[in-house]
């Protein structure tokens, strides 16, 4: 594929899409002919057919490269690999089915924020200790899991690798089919490829700083497509020698726009919110002639959630305006519970905006687009990407706190960082705002949090009995079965 060819934002897409679909028929239909559609040769893995394919790229990149590189040495037989996406097939419409069952909303507006909350929070009491008389001789990851133990982390490099194969060996032990439960050989190897490529592939990349900071500026620019940065020029094929880049000449520069006058300000205001109390007014009005389902007696309204809460932390409102957080939950106050119809009518109304976005497959599609660019980059037939240097690290931070200031309105950065220069608006940004996620070993215990926060709602089993009794209720007695046995096992 030509990479210097020129093209719009929906054909790189198209492009991107069709890199996929080839490299799926390359790795796990190589043995069909070309013509025949990829629905008729591989079991569904979802009820989206776009999830689908994301899920197929993942499975393709792993057999790739952790199965057929040693397997294609024993035997051509594709069986083999038929045999471990029909088995994949299985799991994942089980976990779709159990997905359906999971309070999403409780999940992404309660849950995840608390812990991310306590995770900012927990961080900025160790910095506060750290080098102190109270903890003279703790590091600062030492000082942070003091405040958050975890039992994947007592041991860097014994206790992760332990930990996250005991995980899979519970989720193995509810989601594989019972006949390929008993087989030891089987398990072994699947609880390999999900312990070693996934687990600990996530661990390792998420908990690092600069992945979490493009994670920040690529979701920024999402929500802000006028952030995104300009694409770099291409010349024709052939009008330039291989190896050598031209770039086109600067534009000149643009003039000034003339200073809008009092009157023009205030009527710009003025347009903007009556634009804005008239969409309030129609979503109102709209929810009113079409009432959402009752909800739960026990669940929270939204603007009570940990989301709020995790907004003002990482934000660091309570320092850079003390008084703003206080002033926000004395003016919510009226709308914090459902029983009155002022707090009915504005959570009613947050939920029907917010509710679509959750149902809908193009989110789930983008997270695993954005999933396998940041843990497998060489899925392309690109180089993987090298891991950066200390200076490529610095740059992708400095880049982050631009983004990140760029996307602030200009209202705040005249209360907060006024006369301030640029370079020295984006370190506090960086300070206020990054700083939480520049510890890869801090970073850890948030990202194994995650996970197990995750599993534990997927595969609620697991927080009452381990892998073990599961897969010992399953397939009958054993001797020797129990939790020493499967400790041993993932030991060995």
């Amino acid at each position: 594929m030509n990479k210097t060819r020129p093209s719009s934002p929906a054909t790189t897409s198209e492009e991107l899409d069709q890199r996929t679909l080839l490299l799926i028929r390359r790795v796990l239909c190589s043995h069909s002919p070309p013509t025949t559609p990829l629905e008729e040769l591989l079991p569904a893995l979802t009820s989206s057919a776009k999830v689908d394919v994301q899920l197929y790229a993942f499975i393709a990149i792993i057999a790739r490269d952790f199965i057929l590189s040693w397997y294609a040495e024993i035997s051509n037989d594709h069986a083999f690999i038929d045999e471990v996406i029909a088995l994949i097939a299985h799991c994942t419409r089980s976990l779709e089915e159990r997905l359906r069952k999971v309070d999403l909303e409780v999940l992404l507006f309660d849950e995840v924020p608390a812990i991310l909350d306590a995770h900012v929070r927990d961080y900025r009491r160790a910095v506060a200790r750290h080098n102190t008389a109270l903890t003279p001789h703790l590091t600062l990851p030492e000082i942070f899991r003091s405040y958050q133990p975890h039992p994947a982390l007592t041991n860097p490099t014994d206790s992760e690798r332990l930990y996250m194969k005991l995980v899979s060996n519970g989720i193995l032990a509810i989601l594989l089919p019972t006949e390929d439960l008993e087989s030891g050989c089987e398990r072994s190897l699947l609880r390999e490829i999900l312990s070693s490529l996934v687990f600990g592939n996530v661990l390792d990349r998420l908990s690092e700083p600069f992945m979490i900071y493009e994670l920040i500026a690529t979701a920024v620019r999402q929500l802000r497509p006028d952030l995104a940065p300009p694409p770099e020029p291409t010349p024709r094929r052939g009008s330039v020698k291989p190896g050598i880049r031209l770039s086109p000449p600067p534009d000149p520069p643009r003039p000034p726009p003339p200073p809008r006058s009092a009157l023009e300000r205030s009527f710009g205001l003025l347009s903007k919110a009556f634009s804005t109390l008239y969409s309030v007014l129609a979503s109102f009005h709209y929810i009113l002639l079409n009432p959402l389902p009752p909800r739960p007696n026990k669940r929270r309204p939204i603007i009570r959630t940990a989301l709020p809460s995790f907004v003002s932390t990482l934000f660091n409102l309570r320092a850079l305006q003390p008084w703003l957080p206080a002033t926000l939950r004395l003016i919510s106050k009226p709308f914090e519970s459902r029983a009155t119809a002022l707090g009915a009518l504005l959570d009613d109304l947050l939920i029907s905006k917010i509710y679509p976005h959750l149902s809908s497959p193009k989110l789930v599609v983008g997270i695993l687009k954005l999933a396998r660019s940041a843990l497998f980059p060489g899925d392309a037939p690109a180089p993987p990407r090298k891991y950066p240097s200390e200076k490529e690290k610095a740059a992708i931070r400095a880049e982050t706190e631009l983004v990140l200031l760029d996307a602030v309105p200009t209202a705040a950065i005249n209360v907060w960082w006024k006369g301030m220069e640029r370079e020295e608006m984006a370190r506090e940004v960086g300070r206020n705002w990054l700083d939480a996620f520049g510890e890869k070993e801090i970073n850890k215990v948030l990202v194994v949090r995650l996970i197990d926060l995750v599993i534990g709602r997927l595969l609620p089993e697991l927080l009452e009995s381990g892998g073990a009794e599961i897969r010992k209720q399953r397939t009958g007695p054993d001797p020797g079965f129990g939790l020493e046995k499967e400790v041993v096992e993932c030991k060995a």
